[in-house]
């Protein structure tokens, strides 16, 4: 299964997956999905950007929507969500709305996906 199938599967039935549907649990899920499937040759394209770009992307995000002076304090996506939320059920829920919003973004080479591809030159 791939990252954004899994991701939208955990939000429909997480308990599923989990023992109790809280950010950092999601967290440490999807990077032991992640870590196997690599070491296993078993990622798609999309997985890998997940893996590699959904902490730049999100710090991105937090700038544009958030705080304007956000700087990184973690390189963990889960602390970054739980730093801008005041609840850990707002938390959860904000990262599955910006799952979707950064795999569209990636489809589509949109937002800071058009960055980076402007910056690699690719444009």
């Amino acid at each position: 299964m791939y990252i954004r199938e899994l991701i939208k599967s955990i939000q429909i039935r997480p308990l599923m997956y989990l023992q109790e549907e809280k950010i950092d649990y999601i967290y440490h899920f999807l990077a032991g999905h992640c870590g196997l499937a690599r070491r296993y040759d078993l990622t798609a394209e999309m997985d890998k950007h997940f893996e590699i770009w959904f902490v730049k992307w999100l710090n991105n995000w937090i700038i544009e929507n958030y705080d304007s002076m956000y700087m990184f304090k973690t390189f963990y996506w889960n602390d970054m969500l739980k730093e801008i939320t005041s609840s850990e059920e707002e938390a959860v829920q904000l990262f599955y709305k910006l799952c979707e919003q950064f795999f569209s973004d990636y489809e589509e080479g949109a937002g800071y996906f058009a960055q980076k591809t402007t910056e690699n030159g690719k444009q």
